[in-house]
């Protein structure tokens, strides 16, 4: 039997619903690694103001963390928040996509639970979770790191770029990222 290992699932979503692929693979995921005796922790965002849980993430997981973020009920934000975005990630070397997932709160949760923790893994679900990594962080921790690539950026771009020009380009760009 292996070891029991210390697990840190950082999550776009955290799977408190699972009607959508990435939070049901996710809750899968964690469910049946618990289920083979590992701790599992998992941070991940939550929508602003009262939400319900409708999965047992409660009792598959040995902590689970919110952190509320505007948005989350998928309505798009209007074209001028979308380029002060896309500037911002420009301005600060993140791709769009990751960027409008930075969240200072989230950040620092993730720090802290890195490390005051000794984890032996901790799993990065999708590209936007990128910006909660720290590399001299995680290499101190000595934790294996797993990346998660769920979703296609690549081929999101592509579609995009394959479409026919016209002065909305940019908007589809930044609404696709």
């Amino acid at each position: 039997m292996t070891k029991r290992k210390k697990i840190l699932f950082i999550v776009s979503r955290l799977p408190i619903n699972t009607h959508t692929g990435d939070r049901l693979r996710v809750y899968h995921f964690i469910k049946r690694l618990a289920e083979r005796g590992h701790q599992v922790d998992v941070l991940g965002f939550v929508p602003t103001g009262k939400y319900s849980i409708h999965t047992d993430i409660k009792k598959v997981t040995h902590q689970y963390i919110g952190i509320e973020k505007a948005g989350l009920e998928f309505k798009n934000p209007s074209r001028l928040q979308q380029l002060k975005l896309f500037a911002a990630s420009f301005y600060n070397g993140y791709p769009f996509r990751v960027w409008q997932w930075y969240d200072e709160k989230f950040i620092k949760q993730a720090r802290e639970l890195i490390h005051y923790h000794k984890y032996d893994v901790i799993h990065f679900s999708e590209i936007v979770t990128a910006v909660a990594f720290e590399p001299q962080l995680i290499k101190n921790s000595g934790a294996r790191v797993v990346f998660d690539l769920i979703d296609s950026v690549a081929l999101s771009i592509n579609n995009t770029l394959s479409k026919e020009f016209s002065l909305h380009w940019p908007f589809r760009f930044i609404e696709e990222g």
